[in-house]
């Protein structure tokens, strides 16, 4: 599906809405792009439970040149929350669940694969705090941002119980018939820095 070339995600739509009126469920998958003049792009793939529907992208944010890939890359995410909640408002949406491809961490730092995985460069459990939105990171095997956004919510939309509405996964049974917990791992709903705002320092550091 192309891109929509004439509305951003950001600009509410021109429907009116009553105030009894449920917002439509969707399910969002994502992705971030780093160009060579460090510019972050990032692509919004909307599908409904059954299609994709619709996709965005755009430029997120010009980086300066002086800071480090991981602060550019908790910029990129920053950013990209922001379009998140705002699209969700714009358009009057449930967001339900968000899928974030794994493979941003991979192009982001390269020959830095022991950042990959650090909870801090990614904003996935903000999604479930403030939208109530299930955060899923989703391994796929697509070459540009908008492959990899639309991928990433078709598994994570296949991933859900066909029983129940909503967002309420699967359950993941694992090795020796073990229930994965947080599917394997796959779904991002908190990190440790979350637990550790609850503590005082002290508590923390023992």
């Amino acid at each position: 599906m192309p891109p929509n070339p004439t509305r951003v995600p950001i600009r509410r739509t021109s429907r009116r809405f009553s105030s009894a009126h449920v917002p439509l469920p969707v399910y969002l998958g994502v992705d971030i792009e780093l160009r060579d003049d460090n510019t972050s792009l990032y692509a919004i793939s909307v599908h409904d439970g059954m299609y994709s529907t619709d996709y965005y992208q755009g430029e997120l944010k010009k980086h300066d040149l002086c800071k480090s890939q991981k602060e550019i890359i908790v910029e990129a995410f920053t950013k990209l929350h922001e379009i998140v909640q705002l699209y969700a408002m714009a358009q009057n949406y449930k967001v339900q669940l968000i899928a974030c491809s794994y493979d941003i961490g991979v192009q982001f730092f390269k020959n830095q694969e022991e950042l990959i995985d650090l909870e801090e460069v990614i904003t996935m459990s903000e999604y479930w705090q403030e939208l109530d939105a299930l955060p899923f990171r989703v391994e796929t095997h697509a070459g540009s941002a908008d492959e990899r956004a639309s991928a990433a919510v078709r598994k994570a939309v296949m991933w859900l119980s066909p029983k129940y509405p909503g967002n309420l996964p699967r359950i993941s049974v694992g090795y020796r018939h073990e229930v994965e917990v947080d599917f394997n791992h796959i779904i991002h709903m908190v990190k440790c820095t979350d637990y550790e705002q609850t503590v005082s320092k002290k508590t923390w550091d023992l």
